[in-house]
């Protein structure tokens, strides 16, 4: 993305802490895609404890498309692309 000049930069960042995780804790992240609009998307995201499954964390990103040669967030072309999966699946489907 960044080679056709567009870029995600944060626009609101949400961190809930849960539990503590210690130094040596080995965690694991798991993030999904959790809103796609016309000009933003949202990340949400989990942090796992792997020794135990406990949650000490979970938050989420919201970013925009930005244009880099505009300097400013703008929409998307379409509302399918990469980040929707394979084109055409949802209406073949319904």
């Amino acid at each position: 993305m960044e080679e056709a000049g567009f870029r995600m930069p944060v626009l609101e960042v949400l961190c809930r802490y849960l539990k503590p995780a210690r130094c040596h804790d080995e965690l694991v992240i798991d993030t999904v895609l959790a809103g796609l609009g016309r000009a933003s998307l949202r990340f949400e995201c989990r942090v796992v404890r792997q020794a135990d499954g406990e949650l000490p964390s979970c938050g989420m990103t919201r970013h925009c498309f930005l244009n880099t040669a505009a300097g400013r967030c703008i929409r998307r072309r379409s509302s399918r692309s990469c980040w929707s999966g394979s084109r055409g699946t949802e209406r073949q489907a319904r």
